[in-house]
């Protein structure tokens, strides 16, 4: 003698069972491959990461040493014309020279050592 249930017959109550193990076991297999998408897209930003911010940092510790004489050299040409256009130090005035003024200084920068260019 069979007993029934409130859910109607046993045989549809494992059919049913059946179904949803079924079911399951798909969800299953989309989470794990969700997971392994994810795992993989982790260690991909983490490779992205490494290669923007690798070389920000590599940078950051080995340019301003070379940077550094390339920026006193700036500075230095920064303060000797400010805006106003007249020189501050070092340099005669630049806007009333002549041809004679030029020579004289030039000879008097080949005479001391120092070339045209060099700093003093």
């Amino acid at each position: 003698m069979e007993t029934s249930t409130p859910f109607g017959e046993q045989p549809d109550l494992h059919k049913l069972l059946e179904e949803n193990l079924k079911l399951t076991r798909e969800v299953h297999a989309s989470v794990a491959k969700i997971r392994r998408y994810l795992r993989w897209q982790r260690l991909v930003s983490y490779i992205y990461l490494l290669v923007i911010m690798g070389p920000l940092i590599i940078a950051a510790i080995y340019l301003p040493p070379l940077i550094k004489p390339l920026l006193q050299q700036y500075q230095a040409l920064s303060n000797t014309f400010p805006t106003t256009g007249q020189p501050t130090s070092g340099l005669p005035n630049l806007q009333n020279l002549n041809p004679q003024t030029l020579q004289e200084l030039l000879n008097q920068a080949v005479s001391s050592g120092r070339g045209i260019l060099t700093p003093p």
